[in-house]
Order: structure tokens, then sequence, then C-alpha cells
């Protein structure tokens, strides 16, 4: 069977006026999510984090219910590292960044994803996280920034969809760039993760990496109106 995926995104800015002490909205958003999914939402995190907390399951949420697997939700738990996990055949991922949230759900292979807001990067970064040929290739950019970023986001989103995540060291995850908007493929290992660009709003950049060679995938963003 083929793999098949679906990733939505959000931006937050309709959901900024949402929060515990603000807006009547909060509580009528956090009952979109399963009972086991709201434990912790609204811990004394700073108020744009629990917006993307609560954003990122409920797109989580939305991407179950349309493969047909919203009943899963209820099962889903969360390791000492932060990553998802469903039973099965699901595979799930969640990401955000200043502004903007992301999910990921596969069925029939490993996925991660992994958004970015568009910033600056201080050099002393690039030995940290790239190759000497990443790194050459961030140099001779028009774009420096975003080309790392770039080359961040496909580790990131490897490293999620390996399982270990930060605990990888990034500079021996190994990035080849393809077509503009097909991403390429990171080496973790012995395993090749194909990466795809995600079609986001020019103020981020994201990526989505599974294992499976050929794979359905759906990306676009989400409304919550």
């Amino acid at each position: 069977m083929r793999a098949r995926a679906l990733v939505l995104w959000s931006e937050l800015a309709p959901l900024e006026a949402a929060s515990p002490d603000s807006s009547p909205d909060w509580p009528a958003l956090v009952a979109r999510l399963p009972e086991s999914l709201r434990a912790g939402i609204d811990e004394p995190l700073r108020e744009s984090d629990r917006h993307l907390r609560l954003v990122g399951r409920l797109l989580l949420v939305a991407a179950l219910q349309r493969l047909g697997a919203g009943e899963t939700a209820e099962a889903l738990t969360f390791d000492r590292a932060g990553r998802p996990h469903l039973p099965g055949a699901l595979d799930p991922s969640i990401s955000h960044t200043p502004g903007l949230a992301c999910a990921a759900v596969a069925v029939g292979c490993r996925i991660g994803v992994d958004v970015e807001r568009h910033h600056e990067i201080e050099a002393a970064l690039h030995q940290r996280i790239l190759t000497a040929d990443e790194q050459q290739s961030v140099e001779r950019s028009v774009d420096p920034a975003g080309q790392f970023l770039k080359f961040w986001t496909m580790k990131e989103a490897a490293a999620k969809a390996d399982g270990r995540g930060l605990q990888l060291d990034p500079r021996q995850l190994r990035c080849r760039l393809g077509a503009i908007f097909s991403g390429g493929s990171v080496r973790v290992e012995d395993v090749r993760y194909r990466a795809r660009t995600l079609p986001l709003p020019p103020e981020w950049i994201g990526t989505v990496a599974y294992d499976a060679p050929a794979i359905a995938l759906t990306a676009e963003p989400y409304s919550f109106s």
C-alpha cells in the first residue's frame, strides 16, 4: 500500500486574542481537543507558547479526522522529548514557530515536520549545524540565512521522523538538495529521508520528511473558522 500523509498549518493571528485570561474563545478551542490532549494546555508558559501548543494539537486532531482516523486522537501520547505517538500505522509530527503552527500525520511511513520563521542567523551556527559542503552552499547563496534555514528544517524534520530528534548531531545528517519545490533528501545513518518543501506564506519556511520511496502527500493551510 502506498504511503499517504496530510500536513496542515495555521497562522496564529486569528487566535492571538484567545487565552485563558482574556477571551471566552479559549475554553471553546480547548473543548475541541479530546480529553487526553487537554492536560497541560494552559500551564503557565508565555501566552504565545500556550497558543502554539493549543493550535498544534488542534491541527493534529484535524489531520486525523481528515484521514478518517479521528477516533485515534484519544490514544495520542507524547514521549519525554515531546514527540507525539499514535498506535498502528499512523505517525504524527508537530512543529511551531512564532506566528505559525503545523501538524503532519502519515499512514504507512515515518514522518517529521519542521517550520521556522525567517530570521537572521549567527555565522557561528554554521559550523555547529552544517557539513562542510552545506556551509559552502550557504556562503555562496544570495540568501545565506534562507539557505541555512532550508538545511536546518530538512535536518530537523528528518530527525523527528527518525524519532531521536535533537539527540542526533545535525552535522551527521547530510542534506542533498533537489528541485526548488521537491526539497531533496536527508541521510540519517543508513536511512534516506525524502524531503519536501512546504508551500508556506513567505514569512516562514518549512520541510516535511518521510522514509517512504513514494507518498501521496497533501499540504495545505487550515482555518478554524
